[in-house]
């Protein structure tokens, strides 16, 4: 992957002021947790963060993935997108959500919906214009059956 910075467990706000979540989604305080790419220096517009989740299964011939997402943008700020992704055993790779930021400072509700077989998410974070395009995620769920691989060696678990 294109990989410029990293996402980030957290609780509570982000560092930089009023460019994140000052809480988690589930909680609505600082004691929940959450993932965020930050915006600030040294990243600069176009820079990239990929999370991927461990490798999954399911036999659902569609399986609905839920999530909470955060993005704040200055109202120029036309770059800054929360991309899904769906990576197949075969290593495919294909887009099936993207989402641009809004002027909202509250949690949004996203999902996207996957096909059968084995695969993992990738959430790619894309760095807008400006350092309030800090990028957050949390309460990641599936409307389906799956099932993690995490045991099996050949689907080894690394986030």
């Amino acid at each position: 992957f294109n990989d410029e910075y990293n996402w980030i467990l957290n609780q509570g706000p982000t560092p930089s002021y009023y460019t994140g979540p000052a809480a988690d989604h589930t909680y609505g305080n600082a004691t929940g947790h959450y993932y965020y790419a930050e915006a600030s220096a040294p990243r600069k517009m176009g820079d990239q963060a990929t999370l991927n989740s461990p490798w999954f299964q399911t036999q659902d011939s569609q399986c609905i993935f839920t999530f909470f997402y955060h993005m704040q943008k200055t109202d120029t700020d036309v770059a800054t997108k929360l991309v899904i992704k769906q990576q197949y055993d075969s290593m495919e790779i294909k887009t099936v959500a993207t989402i641009d930021a809004s002027t909202t400072e509250e949690w949004e509700h996203g999902s996207a919906t996957f096909t059968n077989g084995i695969f993992k998410v990738l959430f790619e974070a894309n760095r807008g214009v400006s350092y309030f395009g800090d990028i957050s995620i949390d309460d990641i769920s599936f409307a389906c059956d799956v099932t993690p691989l995490c045991t099996d060696q050949q689907y080894a678990c690394n986030i």
